[in-house]
């Protein structure tokens, strides 16, 4: 619902600054009107790729409650406390377990400092240069306050992930990660001002963006609800120029690490409320709706990663 309510809102956002762009879509011809759609749908897809890695890090900074004895859930100290002993062992195991060499700092009290090259992580790759520090959210309950989620605010100077032998998208900025106490909710993310994400060929995107997720199974996938808007930090040309803002909508997307996304439907508005739909179902063209009944077909990144792990 978050990132349903951010992408309407967004895409409201950016239609009242529509007139500025340099060019009208109506005008254009069909072979125009194909490549500023394929530009948009290569845009927003190569956001979206990373996020799956970005979600299995997100969710090593689950709540989790003590295995012996209770926490009084109206304390929150005591919750913010056992949160970050919770994360912090979790990092540390998780870390021994793949052999992966980090400089892992906690005060035991509110904050965790993570710097790590070269980490592997399932299928992924990771670098990180992260400090996460924990704060309670209440919420009103029959003994007066009790604690509905740690939320982590991250403040992230580097963290890249990618499939491993594959170039990494990257992350930077604040960001903060939504633990819930109750285990049956999902995880959850908002990105503050600031936050920019680097994909996998080079683009740089100004990102202002909601999601909740779970990972399940014993492949560890992923199912992702996301609401976002992207900003190019650098547009190139007038096809850049005329995209303006993308809002993407993302519902329902289901991807396990090495494979393309087998479920899930997103849309995307760019420029004057031009808008693209597509569905996923685990092929390795996207088949993509736009305006007046066209179709277009794009190879998206996971495509070449399954090939070449089919070829491993």
């Amino acid at each position: 619902m978050a990132a349903a309510m951010l992408s309407a809102g967004l895409a409201t956002a950016c239609d009242s600054g529509s007139s500025e762009e340099p060019s009208d879509p109506a005008m254009m011809d069909d072979e125009q009107l194909r490549e500023l759609d394929l530009r948009a749908a290569r845009h927003g897809v190569a956001s979206l790729d990373g996020n799956p890695a970005f979600v299995h890090v997100g969710n090593l900074f689950a709540y989790t409650p003590p295995l012996v004895g209770e926490i009084d859930p109206t304390d929150a100290d005591a919750i913010r406390r056992q949160a970050v002993a919770v994360a912090h062992t979790r990092l540390a195991i998780t870390f021994a377990v793949i052999g992966c060499t980090a400089d892992l700092q906690t005060d035991e009290d509110t904050t965790i400092t993570v710097d790590l090259q070269g980490c592997r992580l399932a299928l992924w790759e990771l670098d990180a240069d992260v400090r996460a520090v924990a704060r309670v959210e209440m919420s009103p309950c029959e003994a007066g306050e009790c604690a509905e989620r740690v939320v982590w605010e991250m403040d992230v100077g580097e963290l890249k992930s990618g499939l491993i032998g594959f170039p990494k998208s990257g992350y930077v900025g604040g960001i903060d990660i939504g633990a819930p106490i109750d285990p049956e909710e999902r995880m959850s993310w908002a990105t503050q001002p600031g936050f920019a994400i680097e994909t996998d060929d080079g683009l740089r995107f100004d990102t202002l963006s909601t999601a909740d997720w779970l990972v399940y199974g014993e492949d560890n996938c992923v199912e992702l609800n996301m609401g976002a808007r992207l900003s190019l930090e650098e547009r190139e040309d007038e096809l850049d120029e005329l995209l303006g803002d993308i809002v993407i909508s993302a519902r329902g997307i289901e991807r396990c690490p090495g494979e393309c996304a087998t479920a899930g439907d997103v849309q995307l508005s760019s420029g004057a409320g031009h808008v693209l739909r597509w569905t996923h179902n685990g092929d390795e063209t996207l088949t993509i709706e736009a305006p007046g009944g066209r179709q277009l077909e794009l190879t998206p990144p996971c495509a070449e990663q399954q090939r070449s792990i089919r070829d491993r």
